[in-house]
C-alpha cells in the first residue's frame, strides 16, 4: 500500500485546513515534512506523527485541498531522491526553506488544481529540481517562487532548473528576489520581472518594518504585514 493510502487508512478523512488566517500568523499543515533530520506526517496538527524515512514518494493520491504543502523540506536538511510524484496543495506541491539542500527529480503539481505556486524556495535554500512541472501557480503567476519572505533568514537561495520542463512545453514562470536569488536554467525559464520587482520591494519593506518593531528572526510578525 502506498504511503498516502496507509496514512488515510490510519487517520480517516484528512484534516480540513483553514486558509482564512493571514499568512503571517497561520500555522500551515503539511502532509509530509522533513525538518531537523526527522520525518513527520501532518506537521502543524495536534496529531503530528513522526515516522521513519519513507521508501515510496508517490503521493499522487493525496488530496491537496487539505494541506498547505504536500512535501515540506526545511531546517538544514539534505535530501536527494528520484522518482517523486508530488501533487499540488493549496500553497505548494513542494516547500523548501531554511538552509536546506535538495536534489530531486520527478513530477510536481496537478493539472486540475492551482495553488499559490508549485515550488516555494527560500531562506538560503539550494534546490536542484529535475523532471516535469504540471499545472500553474496563482500567486504572481509564478510556477516557482524564489525567496519570498522567511521569518528565519533573509539570505538568498539558489534554484537550479536546468533539467526541469513544463508538461505543456511552455516556459516555466519564475518570480525571484532581485539581488538575492540565483536562478540557473535554460531558455525555457522565464523570470517575470515585474512580479520580481514587487516581491523584492515587499521583502525589503517587511524587513524594515520588523527592524523598527524589533521583531527578531524566528518570530512571526503582525498579521497585517
Amino acid at each position: 500500500m502506498e504511503l498516502g493510502a496507509r496514512v488515510q487508512a490510519s487517520y480517516g478523512t484528512p484534516f480540513n485546513v483553514s486558509m482564512d488566517m493571514s499568512a503571517s500568523t497561520r500555522i500551515d499543515v503539511n502532509y509530509l515534512s522533513y525538518a531537523r533530520g526527522q520525518w513527520a506526517l501532518n506537521a502543524g496538527r495536534p496529531d503530528v506523527k513522526n515516522i521513519p524515512e519513507p521508501t515510496n514518494f508517490d503521493l499522487s493520491n493525496i488530496n491537496g485541498e487539505e494541506y498547505a504543502s504536500i512535501l515540506k523540506l526545511t531546517f538544514g536538511i539534505i535530501f536527494k531522491r528520484k522518482g517523486l510524484k508530488i501533487p499540488q496543495a493549496k500553497e505548494c506541491a513542494v516547500d523548501t526553506n531554511n538552509d536546506t539542500i535538495i536534489d530531486i527529480e520527478g513530477e510536481f503539481g496537478t493539472d486540475n488544481m492551482i495553488g499559490d505556486q508549485i515550488f516555494s524556495i527560500k531562506g538560503n535554500a539550494h534546490a536542484t529540481i529535475s523532471g516535469l512541472l504540471i499545472g500553474d501557480g496563482d500567486r504572481m503567476k509564478a510556477d516557482i517562487l524564489v525567496d519570498n519572505w522567511s521569518d528565519q533568514t533573509q539570505k538568498g537561495s539558489v534554484a537550479d532548473l536546468t533539467n526541469l520542463k513544463h508538461k505543456t512545453g511552455r516556459d516555466i514562470n519564475v518570480v525571484k528576489r532581485y539581488f538575492a536569488s540565483k536562478i540557473i536554467g535554460g531558455k525555457n525559464i522565464k523570470v517575470l520581472w515585474f512580479q520580481s520587482v514587487k516581491l523584492t520591494a515587499y521583502v525589503w519593506l517587511k524587513w524594515i518594518v520588523r527592524k523598527i518593531l524589533r521583531i527578531p528572526n524566528g518570530q512571526k510578525g503582525p498579521s497585517w504585514l
